[in-house]
């Protein structure tokens, strides 16, 4: 995905709340077990 220098920082936004999502996801099933 393209994207332009000045949507950046709001790309980094989304990329630490993707990593998070992610986190959470195998929080949850490391949980589970």
């Amino acid at each position: 995905m393209q994207v332009p220098p000045s949507t950046l920082a709001d790309e980094s936004d989304e990329m630490l709340a993707t990593l998070i999502d992610i986190l959470q996801e195998q929080a949850e099933e490391a949980k589970r077990g």
